[in-house]
């Protein structure tokens, strides 16, 4: 390793010697070992992005209408009518799992998110919704699309629906990660009919 020439940013050779997959995968486990990673960091960062790859292959975007036969057998439809059941009946803390930990500070405890979300929801009563259509955008994006009744005016609804991991990270292609909501507020949640 303390021969190592880097050329540019994606080749490594070290003194100009030996080149080829049984290098790099060598020197990749020598550098995860130097790094502290332990040998295997590599070949499981490898098989992630392979996995990412054939997901980001096989996917396709689709629409589903509620008119479809599977519509309320679909996950995000159960989880937006799972969402919009606790705004309605107000309890928070039956929301505090919903938000993404992408974007902005998140509480530490699902106490604190609830308490927060109590304080984000003050003064917007939801009494009516219907979820008419499903969207998938992009491989671990999914949008619920609907009409809702809020503050006694009509008005339509579209949650923006990701899937990460628990620690917040990108959970494109994963079998562990969950959805969540991009944005958990009634001001990006709704919008009231003309």
């Amino acid at each position: 390793i303390a021969e190592l020439v880097i050329f540019d940013n994606s080749s490594f050779h070290p003194a100009g010697e030996r080149r080829g997959p049984v290098f790099k995968a060598e020197l990749a486990t020598a550098l995860d070992l130097r790094c502290g990673l332990g040998g295997g960091f590599r070949l499981r960062q490898m098989a992630t992005n392979t996995r990412m790859k054939k997901t980001l292959e096989a996917w396709k975007s689709s629409r589903i209408p509620a008119s479809d036969a599977h519509f309320e057998d679909h996950e995000i439809h159960a989880l937006t009518v799972e969402f919009l059941i606790g705004w309605r009946e107000r309890n928070f803390g039956a929301l505090a799992h919903f938000p993404s930990r992408q974007f902005g500070k998140r509480p530490t405890t699902p106490g604190q998110m609830a308490g927060q979300l109590r304080d984000v929801f003050e003064g917007f009563v939801l009494s009516e919704f219907l979820v008419t259509e499903l969207e998938n955008t992009a491989p671990a994006i999914w949008i619920s699309k609907g009409e809702a009744i809020m503050n006694d005016s009509p008005g339509t609804f579209e949650r923006r629906w990701i899937k990460e991991e628990a620690d917040g990270s990108d959970g494109f292609g994963s079998k562990s990660a969950l959805w969540r909501l991009v944005f958990c507020d009634p001001f990006t949640l709704w919008r009231r009919s003309e």
